[in-house]
């Protein structure tokens, strides 16, 4: 019996009675661990060269093979549905292929351009842009053979798989930690595990698909231009806007940050990283939801629906967040005395974590066939956004940005982000 299939019977268990939302917090959970344990194992210096290279790699994954990432989560379950398991098959390489070959692309620029640039040296190295990049194709690779159980409705075995994953790289993971400071390191064992796991998964695939891996590779490789490229690279678009909205003030962090306020920044910045888990696993049960309402009443119940979501989780938020700062605030106190600084951000990525956790706006644009409308409203957030903080926090101010000024970006964003994608869902359902 595969492996995968052995943990999708043993997960069965804990699905008779709970479905597999509890082992997917799990794992989510153990890899958020990861970061707490990397904060506490490692160096002040060490971490923050591990959260640079997880954020090259998180850019990496933005890129989503081009697009095809986007086109196969949509595809296959299609596929499987008509009995081509072979052309998802065959779908799934083409995009590893194509990150395969970002990854070279990107690699080779980044590193030409860090060797010109002198003045990133003491953040990012060509080194760590390099690791980060390699851990960055391991985990899109990871993402793209992942699908296929999702397509076929096997979500135990889906959650199954994201769980091997984090016990083996929290367990890895800290081993290296204990035995060496080195961010890198840790980031390359995570790279490697991450490999080993796919490479695991895309045989039981295979055996599924009742096609070869060579084969498959073949036939791939022959066709990739024949993709429809020009849908790829739309969906590609709203891949990158999305990201961007999430992201940039990390990026913007690393490039005006020092080594020890960067990773201050960093740590600070992991109850953003706990409320895109919480959303991650909510969306999961409130997208088809949504879905499913759309086909049965229509747009303004589904409205209706996601407003109710919406304001519940809101709600919810607001209520907790006192307690969660004044818990985080002890917490770090008392087990993380070396990023006590940090404690002044947090009321700020608390607000920052409310908003992004409780939009479900997004997710109603996308159901509705908006995305255009969603990518516009994603635009406007981002242009209005970095106008309000430049007036606000860098002429008025007339110095570099801080910690402090970089946080409130993640929050202005946060803001306008949730009141586009409001606006523009409630235009939609007036229409």
């Amino acid at each position: 019996m595969n492996l995968f299939e052995k943990i999708k019977g043993y997960s069965g268990l804990i699905s008779f009675r709970f479905g597999y939302m509890p082992i997917l917090a799990l794992a989510l959970a153990l890899l958020m661990a990861r970061l707490f344990a990397a904060a506490k194992l490692l160096s002040i210096t060490e971490f923050a060269n591990y959260n640079i290279g997880l954020l090259v790699s998180s850019s990496f994954c933005m890129l989503g093979c081009l697009g095809l990432q986007t086109m196969l989560q949509r595809e296959w379950p299609g596929l499987v549905v008509t009995l081509r398991s072979r052309r998802g098959m065959v779908l799934c390489i083409q995009a590893i292929l194509i990150a395969i070959l970002c990854a070279v692309i990107i690699a080779s620029g980044l590193l030409l351009w860090s060797s010109y640039n002198s003045d990133h040296g003491s953040t990012l190295r060509p080194s760590i842009l390099a690791v980060g990049i390699l851990n960055g194709l391991a985990q899109q690779i990871f993402v793209l053979v992942t699908v296929e159980s999702r397509s076929r409705g096997m979500t135990i075995l889906f959650a199954g798989q994201y769980l091997l994953r984090a016990i083996i790289i929290l367990g890895i993971g800290v081993a290296v930690m204990t035995m060496r400071d080195s961010g890198l390191l840790v980031l390359l064992s995570e790279a490697l595990i991450t490999a080993i796991v796919s490479w695991l998964i895309l045989l039981s695939i295979a055996r599924r698909a009742h096609m070869g891996i060579a084969n498959a590779t073949k036939i791939a490789a022959q066709t990739t231009h024949k993709l429809r490229w020009w849908t790829a690279f739309g969906l590609l678009c709203a891949t990158i806007l999305s990201w961007s909205s999430q992201n940039i003030d990390r990026w913007l962090g690393q490039s005006m940050l020092d080594v020890h306020e960067f990773a201050m920044y960093a740590f600070a910045a992991n109850l953003l990283a706990i409320a895109g888990s919480a959303q991650l696993i909510l969306n999961s049960s409130v997208f088809p939801q949504l879905a499913r309402t759309l086909a049965v009443s229509g747009r303004r119940t589904t409205f209706l629906l996601c407003s109710k979501y919406c304001c519940a989780l809101g709600g919810i938020g607001i209520i907790s967040a006192p307690l969660v700062w004044l818990g985080w605030v002890k917490a770090v106190r008392h087990w993380y005395p070396a990023y006590e600084s940090s404690n002044t951000l947090a009321i700020i990525f608390i607000i920052s974590g409310i908003l992004r956790c409780s939009d479900f706006w997004g997710s109603y644009l996308i159901i509705v066939g908006s995305e255009l409308k969603l990518k516009f409203a994603t635009i406007i957030a981002l242009s209005i956004s970095f106008t309000v903080w430049y007036v606000l926090f860098i002429k008025t101010q007339e110095h570099l940005p801080t910690m402090t000024s970089i946080a409130w970006l993640a929050c202005i964003i946060a803001v306008c982000t949730y009141i586009a994608n409001t606006a523009f869902a409630w235009r939609e359902v007036r229409r």
